[in-house]
Parts: structure tokens; sequence; C-alpha cells
């Protein structure tokens, strides 16, 4: 059987179907919404991780043999610079797929995910049925190849319909562009790499299962489907922690400062082996 796992990255993306509350809210909610997303400071972080880390790590996956497909979604106008690195991207890595969007535009996410998926079967030589992963991947968090070495052994159709979660990770403190501190890190159906299994008869050109990515919010995603929560062996992915998280935005640096405590407890003096080819 054929396999194949389909990552989607938001990157800076700025679309009325994604937080409708903001735009709701009127235009200045709207305008204060676009102008946190263009941030200088914050594209720079955002830019530096995505582009230096995360990208590197999946290549070295697919030099392993891995099949995968990143879909970058973008807002279209986004800085000159930060277009150009898109683009750098696209040029350098073959799996690696960009695509832009308007505030106003329509959004698929699972369409896209279908045109993947027929495009590969179309130009390559699948047979029968091909067994795949939809992943969510924020643009500032990592996973490394033992990522793809677990999820592999749960492509297969009998756990198609299936939400797989691996929570052992790491946590790495991003201060004025590198890493700082590492800490051991484990969430039970954190959204960082949540993957759902689906089949694609590829005779019939049907997709056999409703969900293509997770669906729903992370964490009851074991209400809507059959969730495996894995937690053996390595730690496969780092989750970053830096002044620009999306999630710290609205808050104060009090509750900025007890979450971090809460979490951030194990500190790790290295973490080479994650970055292993």
């Amino acid at each position: 059987m054929n396999k194949v796992s389909v990552i989607q990255t938001k990157f800076s993306l700025f679309n009325k179907n994604l937080n409708p509350e903001i735009w709701q809210a009127g235009r200045n909610g709207l305008d204060n919404a676009l102008k946190t997303l263009l941030d200088e400071e914050r594209l720079r972080d955002r830019c530096d991780i995505f582009f230096n880390y995360q990208l590197p790590l999946i290549d070295i996956a697919v030099a392993k043999g891995f099949k995968i497909i990143h879909q970058c979604l973008h807002f279209d106008d986004l800085p000159i610079w930060v277009m150009d690195l898109i683009e750098e991207a696209s040029i350098k890595y073959e799996w690696f797929r960009p695509r832009a969007f308007s505030f106003d535009d329509d959004l698929n996410l699972y369409g896209l995910i279908k045109e993947d998926i027929i495009d590969i079967c179309e130009t390559s030589e699948e047979q029968d049925v091909l067994c795949c992963a939809g992943i969510r991947l924020d643009d500032d968090d990592l996973i490394n190849i033992d990522y793809f070495e677990k999820l592999e052994r749960y492509l297969v159709e009998s756990f198609a319909g299936f939400c797989v979660s691996f929570p052992k990770g790491y946590a790495g403190v991003y201060r004025g562009s590198e890493f700082t501190e590492f800490y051991d890190f484990y969430e039970s159906k954190i959204a960082l790499g949540l993957a759902q299994v689906f089949v694609y008869d590829v005779i019939n050109k049907k997709f056999l299962n409703d969900y293509l990515m997770p669906p729903g919010a992370h964490g009851t995603v074991d209400n809507r489907v059959p969730t495996i929560i894995d937690a053996t062996n390595e730690p496969v992915y780092l989750r970053t922690f830096h002044e620009n998280n999306d999630f710290m935005l609205n808050r104060s640096n009090e509750q900025r400062r007890n979450y971090l405590e809460s979490v951030l407890k194990t500190r790790v003096q290295n973490i080479d082996s994650f970055y292993r080819k």
C-alpha cells in the first residue's frame, strides 16, 4: 500500500473563513488583527523558525523516503521579503506547495488536500488505494523524522478514520533569533502534529472517509473520531515558546509567566537527537 502525509500550515493567513469573530467585530477588529499579523518582529521570528528549522527537518524525512506534501497557506499581501522567502522555498523543496489567499477568497481546506492527493495519483503509478494522513502544524512548531516513523505504522486501512496524537515532545524557548532553553513537554491530543488517517480509492477515484484533517478542537477530537494516543519512544515534536506566540498575544505578563511556569518544568540540556538524519 502506498502512503502519503499531507501537512497543512497556515502561514500568516488572513482570511474571512478563519476566526470570523475578528472581522465580525467591525473594521477596528479587522485592522488590529491585520496589524498584528504583519508586525515586523512577529514575521521575522516566524520566518526564521519556519524556513530555517521546520522545512529542513521535513526535508530530512523526505530524503529518507517518506512521501510528504507540505501545504503552506498564506496571506497574499505579505511583505515582499516574506513572499520572496516563500518562493525560494518552493524552488528548493519539491514537496513544498505554497498557496496564496486574499481575505475574501473562499478557503476549502479539504478541497486543497483532495487536489494534491488526486494530483499525486495522476502523475505517478499509485495502485489500488492510497493511505494518507492530514497533519496539523503551525508555522512556528517542529516535527522530526521520528514523527513520520511513528506515524507510518498507523497509515494502514485498519486505522482509516482514526486520529493519531503523539503527546511526548520538547518545548523550546526562542529568544533573539535562537533557541535558548529546552524542556520535556507532554500534552495529550496536542494540536501540534495531530493527524487524521484516511484512504483514497485510486481505482474508483473516491475518498473513503469523512474527515481528511482532525475535526474540531484538538482537545475534544476523541469525542468525534476514535483517537490513538501514542507516547512511546522518543519525543517527536518541538513546541516553541516566544514573545510572538499567538496564544501569548492577549495575555498579561503575569498570565504568561504563570502558564510557562506550569508547563516548563523539566529542563533538557540538549536535544541533538531530535535533529538526527
